[in-house]
């Protein structure tokens, strides 16, 4: 009975030494100790955390129009809803955009509803509900541009000779007031060596924020050529207010009334009637987006350009796009365009073009900038 008791003892005397061994081992300054985390909120990455507690650590690309853009080291470029977005820190100097359209810059961070920037002055404070984006860095005049290319096109040949190509470009340049766009959309397509498609459009605009809402358009224009609707130029400069009436992460809707004045003129006529028109004109505009999925969005806008002096030229155009990103840069896009005149000019030979142009067209946009 003794002995088994000593047995006892020394088997518990040497469970516990081999116990206190490893445990040395594994201490602070031993190779069994993990490699430790970097802590959120410190150093030199940006850190981001969602409502699901979960951490990203990267560096931050942009917050605007409730998206967050993020880069993270292992899973990349990350596009994020900003309601999914609970606390953010950046590590650098970034600017802070309010719904009144100011512009803190300075080190922030974003968490509890509030938004608090260090800046050269001190601190300031402000709610998480006033902050229209994020833009990192200081700003600089080359970061409110970009620029976007689109090309699209196809080819016949056998019992059949056809070709077509369609091209758009896209400069834009947006700050914390004022965003202005300047695009130019191209067609030209032939059948056996004749041309079927001859159309192109220049559109002009630039908006002037008043509230977060509530915005003014002291111009926007569009200029027109299409042969096959016997229009040599149309150029309608407009003015008039926007009002923003859904601004969600996944949906945006903006609708616009404008007052302005159409300069018309026609390829050719028949004799007696005049070469040219112009009119004052009502332009009733639309624009939305719909983020369907992260990597896929529908854009559409429409216009009708009402001409109140002669309503038969009255026109509606509206084109939408469906978008698939590919990459950061890259999307895979099919705009489908429809364009109508009310009442077609005829042409030198008595002809009457169709009042509807439908078009569907497949291709590629890169964003250059």
């Amino acid at each position: 009975m003794l002995r088994s008791t000593r047995f006892t003892r020394f088997t518990l005397f040497t469970r516990f030494g081999l116990w206190g061994v490893l445990l040395v081992l594994a201490g602070p300054g031993s190779s069994w100790a993990a490699d430790p985390l970097d802590a959120p909120c410190t150093g030199s990455w940006d850190w981001v955390q969602l409502e699901s507690a979960e951490w990203l650590k990267g560096e931050l690309r942009r917050m605007r129009t409730r998206t967050f853009e993020f880069e993270s080291e292992k899973l990349k470029s990350q596009t994020l809803e900003w309601d999914d977005v609970a606390t953010v820190c950046l590590a650098g100097v970034a600017r802070f955009v309010r719904s009144d359209r100011t512009t803190v810059q300075g080190i922030g961070q974003v968490d509890d509803g509030q938004v608090r920037v260090l800046t050269a002055n001190g601190e300031v404070e402000f709610a998480r509900d006033e902050l229209l984006a994020i833009l990192p860095g200081r700003a600089s005049e080359r970061e409110r541009w970009s620029l976007d290319a689109s090309l699209g096109g196809d080819a016949y040949t056998g019992n059949t000779q056809q070709a077509s190509l369609n091209a758009s470009l896209v400069v834009r340049r947006e700050d914390h007031i004022t965003r202005g766009e300047l695009g130019f959309y191209g067609s030209y397509g032939t059948a056996d060596g004749q041309a079927n498609a001859n159309r192109h459009r220049a559109e002009f605009k630039i908006d002037w924020f008043l509230t977060k809402r509530l915005y003014a358009t002291p111009l926007d224009a569009t200029l027109q050529y299409d042969e096959f609707q016997n229009v040599s130029s149309r150029f309608t400069p407009s003015s008039g207010f926007g009002y923003r009436v859904a601004d969600r992460s996944a949906f945006e809707w903006d609708l616009e009334a404008a007052l302005g004045y159409q300069y018309l003129r026609y390829i050719s006529v028949i004799p007696g009637e005049p070469p040219e028109n112009q009119d004052a004109v009502a332009r009733f505009s639309t624009y939305f987006k719909w983020t369907i999925v992260s990597d896929l969005d529908l854009t559409v806008n429409h216009s009708t350009i009402l001409v109140v002096t002669n309503l038969g030229q009255t026109t509606n155009y509206t084109r939408a796009k469906l978008s698939y990103e590919i990459t950061d840069r890259l999307d895979l896009d099919t705009t489908a365009i429809h364009n109508r005149t009310w009442q077609p000019v005829p042409n030198l030979q008595g002809e009457v073009p169709q009042a509807d142009d439908l078009q569907l067209i497949f291709g590629l946009s890169i964003e250059i900038w």
